[in-house]
């Protein structure tokens, strides 16, 4: 009887320090994910910000040169605004599948996973 007690025992605290070691490997795999996206999400962030700054200031440019090319400085920031409502409804207009390759892009990040490839594009 003692045998089968001493038994359980060690494989009790085997199996205990087993799924303590799981678990911290699975926080800590977790962990990098999770700082892998914040940093990913960070630099985009940035570019993003880096961009709006270029556009305001191009488009204050392009606004005055479609204002000398109209001869009114209203018709010509009219015109660079006509541009943007296209830009904005092409947007909502392809805006799922916008999302659809955002949503992909953050699963695979989280996976780590390749995306995957039709047969026929291969080679």
């Amino acid at each position: 009887m003692e045998s089968d007690s001493s038994f359980f025992t060690q494989y009790k605290e085997r199996i205990e320090q087993y799924v303590q070691n799981r678990l911290r490997l699975i926080q800590l795999q977790l962990t990098q994910k999770v700082a892998e996206v914040s940093s990913s999400i960070t630099w985009w962030l940035l570019i993003a910000m880096v961009v709006f700054f270029l556009m305001i200031s191009l488009s204050i440019m392009l606004g005055y040169y479609f204002a000398q090319l109209t001869v009114s400085v209203p018709l010509g920031f009219a015109c660079l605004s006509g541009i943007y409502l296209v830009m904005l409804l092409l947007l909502f207009a392809f805006r799922k599948s916008i999302r659809k390759k955002v949503k992909d892009s953050v699963i695979q990040s989280m996976l780590d996973t390749k995306p995957e490839t039709h047969e026929s594009q291969q080679p």
